[in-house]
């Protein structure tokens, strides 16, 4: 009960100790007793799954197989001391500190791809050029990955038209809004996972990567 308020509403460890009237070491220890349980559990349970269970999932696009749709989202994290570490957090997207991540879904919205954690100065394409976010090197061949232009230039990638001096044809109108209908799926679950405070308010905690059980605890619901 506790550790699910904390994951849901993400209250203080002295809000909750006056709430389950026990002192905030013991609040400490337990919610840390439990975090190891289920990122143990949770950590082996987030996988690409196998290549039937994607393709079943999976929507054919412009004649292409679309088994990850792929995005990238931010936390906000306090303002850290360290001027090093301060700078290394800041976000130009989103002015403010931040971790940010990789989140892949399939079509209908089952997360099958979480990345580490990095910090904020890092943007959708930095996330792909290193090695353990290269996911296309997991599918097959007839399998791509659709995303939004910041991630251009990733191999297998089902990516929108992007405006340049000349004004988009019908035919890149019509393809950019019909995958824009498609890539609304990992949109909308990054928006389901920030309906739990702990993925969304500023993050205290020292484990980065609470979305390791709380992206497959999402995939449950």
């Amino acid at each position: 009960m506790m550790f699910l308020m904390w994951i849901k509403q993400y209250p203080t460890e002295y809000f909750l100790a006056f709430i389950f009237e026990i002192d905030r070491s013991t609040v400490h220890r337990n919610l840390q007793k439990v975090i190891d349980v289920f990122f143990t559990h949770y950590n082996q349970e987030l996988s690409f799954k196998n290549y039937q269970f994607r393709a079943e999932r999976g929507v054919k696009y412009n004649g292409k197989l679309i088994t990850i749709i792929l995005d990238g989202t931010e936390q906000q994290v306090f303002t850290p001391s360290n001027k090093i570490k301060e700078q290394s957090l800041y976000s130009g997207k989103k002015c403010k500190h931040t971790f940010t991540l990789l989140i892949g879904v399939s079509p209908d919205g089952y997360i099958l791809f979480v990345s580490l954690s990095y910090n904020g100065s890092n943007n959708d394409l930095n996330l792909i050029e290193f090695p353990e976010n290269h996911i296309w090197k997991y599918i097959n061949t007839d399998e791509y990955i659709m995303a939004d232009k910041g991630f251009k230039g990733m191999p297998r990638g089902v990516l929108p038209f992007i405006g340049n001096e000349s004004p988009f044809t019908e035919k890149e109108k019509q393809f950019n809004r019909g995958l824009a209908a498609i890539r609304i799926v990992v949109e909308n679950a990054i928006a389901h996972i920030k309906k739990w405070k702990i993925c969304s308010t500023p993050f205290r905690c020292k484990t980065y990567d609470i979305n390791e059980f709380v992206m497959p605890i999402r995939n449950r619901l």
